[in-house]
């Protein structure tokens, strides 16, 4: 089970006030994992982010290579 809560303040400041509120419903309820939405969504992206880091890497080679063979024929 998630639970999203909405701070005004920073948000590792309101993590005591709600794992509290948790505990108050349910005792015997575990709270793990206590994050950030930004980190979740920077880990979410993370394999994304690499495939188009390596996409791009790849792209300006075969621009480099291209741009050799024309030069080289040109010449």
């Amino acid at each position: 089970m998630s639970l999203v809560v909405r701070a005004a303040s920073r948000p590792e400041a309101v993590v005591p006030d709600v794992t509290g509120a948790i505990r108050l419903i349910d005792a015997e309820q575990p709270v793990l994992d206590v994050r950030t939405l930004e980190s979740l969504v920077d880990d979410s992206l993370a394999h994304r982010r690499v495939s188009m880091r390596l996409l791009a890497l790849f792209a300006a080679f075969a621009l480099l290579l291209a741009g050799l063979g024309i030069y080289s024929v040109l010449s």
